[in-house]
């Protein structure tokens, strides 16, 4: 078995094919369906709990993976501020070829986030990414981002 670090390689060579083949509709329904397939009991909890939801999910990932990020929460809105993905930091680390990121790399959380987001009348933007491992992803509720 593969050790986990590998994993975000082979997510790498996975989305640059699957893009490749498909185009970026195709990624992006690929991305859909694997979210609603894999992550039932978060799809409910996020139905019941909303942001609360989003919020414990990514906090547990982040710190988990050791993710280096701060987050801000208010009445409106959810931000994530993502300074080091571990992601970026074990390609970085790779001397493998296929490590190098995708340029599309990230759109995966735009799609599963953005799903989350609708679950509970929110909306989701990534405000920035500079496909190097530091983005900021923005939850805010009600209908308008």
């Amino acid at each position: 078995m593969a050790p986990s670090r590998d994993w975000y390689i082979a997510y790498n060579v996975i989305f640059n094919w699957f893009t490749a083949q498909y185009g970026v509709e195709g990624f992006d329904e690929y991305i859909l369906e694997i979210t609603k397939r894999c992550y039932p009991e978060l799809i409910q909890k996020i139905k019941e709990t909303g942001l609360e939801g989003i919020r414990d999910y990514y906090v547990d990932v982040f710190n988990t993976d050791g993710t280096t990020y701060s987050m801000k929460e208010d009445e409106e809105s959810l931000t994530f501020e993502i300074e080091d993905c571990i992601d970026y930091q074990i390609m970085s680390e790779s001397d493998m070829s296929c490590a190098r990121p995708c340029l599309h790399y990230c759109r995966h959380h735009e799609i599963m986030n953005t799903y989350f987001a609708q679950l509970c009348n929110c909306e989701f933007s990534m405000a920035y990414c500079n496909g190097k491992g530091q983005c900021r992803w923005i939850f805010k509720r009600g209908s308008e981002a």
